[in-house]
């Protein structure tokens, strides 16, 4: 998804951003060692505060705010602004929202992530497009992924929608 939209060239993603939000997805979950609820919160105060070798200090407040929203609230950047540079009040909405289908697609709910979607990015929306058969149209479309996908709509200008090719 993240490749389909940089294809747009019209929302500032790069490959630092791919860095950023690949670090995220990879440590979102370490939070769930503290507490299942809230396990956003606590990643981001654990990344913070373990810190992450190779990133900077925008960097690392960028990955933590990024598992901080991965799955509720407005992303902001809060007590962190003045570690950010210009743009990046809008880029971390973005990196969430990415982050929160990515979570969705990867729930046992949905079929495997990667294997076998197609993303197509239109005017209007962006279709994650899986075969037939995988799962049925009615649990496919009910993911967290394409449920409450406001913030999503929000910062990218398109709805996110699921389609099962028969």
């Amino acid at each position: 998804m993240f490749d389909a939209l940089r294809a747009t060239g019209k929302f500032g993603l790069g490959a630092a951003e791919r860095e950023w939000l690949w670090a995220a997805a990879r440590l979102c979950a370490i939070g769930r060692a503290v507490d299942h609820m809230d396990e956003g919160r606590h990643a981001a105060y654990l990344i913070l505060n373990s810190g992450l070798p190779g990133y900077s200090h925008r960097e690392l407040a960028l990955v933590a705010l990024t598992c901080r929203f991965a799955s509720a609230g407005t992303p902001k950047l809060g007590a962190h602004d003045h570690l950010c540079a210009a743009g990046d009040a809008g880029r971390l909405p973005r990196l969430a929202a990415l982050l929160r289908v990515a979570a969705g697609l990867a729930s046992s709910a949905t079929p495997a992530s990667g294997s076998g979607l197609r993303v197509r990015v239109t005017a209007d929306s962006v279709r994650v497009e899986t075969q037939a058969g995988a799962h049925s149209r009615a649990v496919w479309q009910a993911s967290p992924a394409f449920v409450n996908n406001d913030l999503f709509a929000r910062v990218f200008g398109r709805a996110i929608e699921a389609r099962t090719e028969e």
